[in-house]
């Protein structure tokens, strides 16, 4: 009887941790469209679009464009990375985001393509 009680209590907390929502990372899952804006013109677009929903969010600059962090609170883990990349006058965006639903139905996916 114990060792069934402490099973289910082990299972019952692994299945809770999996909930967890971990910060994004270049293994989360990730989706890719290409924009005719600069990347500072998207950067700028997907900064408006998100400011009520995500006000901490931030841009940094690299080599090859811009990486947006879309945050809620200063203090949380980004919730996407928003990857803008300019090859020749267009630009390449890959969103990562540890939303679990599908691409086409994940909200920051959805405003990231309205500033495409």
């Amino acid at each position: 009887m114990c060792r069934l009680l402490i099973g289910c209590l082990m299972f019952a907390s692994a299945a809770s941790f999996a909930d967890v929502p971990q910060g994004v990372t270049r293994a989360s899952p990730a989706t890719s469209f290409s924009t005719h804006k600069t990347a500072e013109a998207f950067a700028q677009c997907v900064l408006d679009a998100s400011r009520s929903e995500f006000p901490a969010s931030r841009v940094e600059a690299t080599k090859a464009g811009k990486v947006i962090s879309v945050i809620q609170t200063p203090s949380a883990d980004a919730v996407a990375l928003i990857d803008i990349e300019e090859l020749g006058g267009k630009g390449v965006v890959v969103v990562r985001s540890t939303s679990r639903a599908q691409p086409q139905r994940d909200p920051i996916v959805k405003l990231a393509r309205n500033c495409q």
